[in-house]
């Protein structure tokens, strides 16, 4: 299986790299399939803002045929986020506004409702950290991010979400419990 891991975490210390990594580690271990890694940070996002919704053709911007070419060469794909304000983030709306568009992900069809999903097929996980409790945030505050991703993003353009990893909270977890999730992790990635 040909697997991409998009991490949408800024910070390249973040307990999301420590995850990503210990996935990888996994993958790596059991040498089953093949991984790219894309890491949100080292994409120059933050030029793409003018752009979001003034429908501004960015298809030949390197940087983003690039991810599109991942995105297209993955049979799975494993994203690594951090829940913002319920959401997804900042730096990820950013990577999907540009990249997850029409001619790529999924075309309108004309006078109708619906659309082609044009990425049927694949698959995705979501391991997602948060400083909420998990059970809070899915059955309080119904999961905004997850099913912002699963959803209305993935979903829409055909990908299949086969597993979810609700992590937190982080911000008062201690080295024990970090330690517990990082093996969980690792061995997703050993298993997969």
């Amino acid at each position: 299986m040909k697997i991409l891991i998009i991490n949408a975490h800024s910070n390249p210390e973040s307990f999301n790299q420590a995850l990503c990594n210990s996935f990888v580690d996994g993958l790596s271990e059991s040498a089953k399939n093949e991984y790219r890694v894309l890491n949100l940070r080292d994409m120059d996002l933050a030029k793409y803002l003018a752009h979001i919704h003034v429908h501004t053709n960015l298809q030949s911007d390197i940087q983003i045929k690039k991810a599109q070419y991942s995105i297209s060469w993955a049979d799975h794909i494993v994203f690594f986020y951090p829940v913002r304000w319920g959401g997804i983030g900042g730096l990820f709306s950013v990577f999907v506004e540009m990249v997850i568009v029409p001619g790529f992900a999924f075309k309108y069809k004309e006078g109708s409702s619906f659309q082609d999903k044009l990425l049927i097929g694949k698959t995705a996980s979501i391991v997602t950290t948060m400083d909420t409790p998990p059970f809070i945030y899915k059955y309080f505050f119904r999961e905004p991010s997850i099913n912002q991703l699963k959803n209305r993003i993935l979903g829409f353009c055909g990908i299949k979400t086969k597993k979810i990893f609700y992590l937190g909270p982080v911000i008062n977890s201690n080295k024990a419990k970090r330690k517990k999730w990082l093996m969980q992790i690792y061995n997703y990635g050993k298993n997969l």
